[in-house]
């Protein structure tokens, strides 16, 4: 499973499943870790417009995942200042 974290630009390429929010996101891998199928992509928007009232900026993602020691590889599509460098940093810090 790929999943792309967005809240308004579609995935560019076929094969990623779109959420729009970190708790639509969360749920997606929980489901595929539930039937067992990989998560083989994480790329994630760090503003997610009104869908940040379910789980906050993609930052909150990113947080979650290492918090239960999931290291799916993970990418930033972000154009935010701020939010881009802050989440490439935390993946550099935190992802084995």
């Amino acid at each position: 499973m790929k999943i792309w974290l967005d809240d308004w630009r579609e995935p560019p390429v076929p094969g990623y499943l779109w959420a729009h929010s970190v708790g639509e996101a969360k749920a997606l891998i929980l489901e595929a870790e539930r039937r067992g199928e990989d998560v083989t992509a994480v790329d994630v928007d760090y503003e997610l417009g009104e869908y940040e009232l379910d789980g906050g900026k993609g930052l909150r993602l990113l947080e979650w995942l290492a918090s239960r020691g999931r290291f799916y590889p993970a990418e930033v599509h972000s154009t935010h200042d701020y939010g881009k460098p802050l989440m490439e940093k935390f993946i550099a810090d935190n992802w084995p």
